[in-house]
């Protein structure tokens, strides 16, 4: 199942990048941005992506945790 979620995560990260970089030359054309502009704009991009899937790692494997034996029942 982790092996499913990061082949869909990778495979999401790869769709946002190449809509960026499709859309980015005509922001550019339409908005006067610098290069320097422009490589802000995707270091955001990437970072936002990050950010998301750092922020979701806890929720996701709080749910899927399995309880641990307490010492009271290892024995019996």
């Amino acid at each position: 199942m982790l092996i499913l979620a990061v082949i869909l995560a990778i495979f999401v990260y790869g769709l946002v990048a190449a809509t960026l970089g499709t859309i980015l030359p005509n922001l550019s054309d339409r908005f006067g941005l610098t290069p320097s502009q422009n490589g802000s704009i995707a270091f955001a991009q990437a970072l936002g992506l990050i950010l998301a899937s750092l922020s979701r790692t806890p929720h996701s494997s709080h749910r899927t945790a399995k309880p641990t034996p307490s010492a009271n029942t290892a024995g019996t």
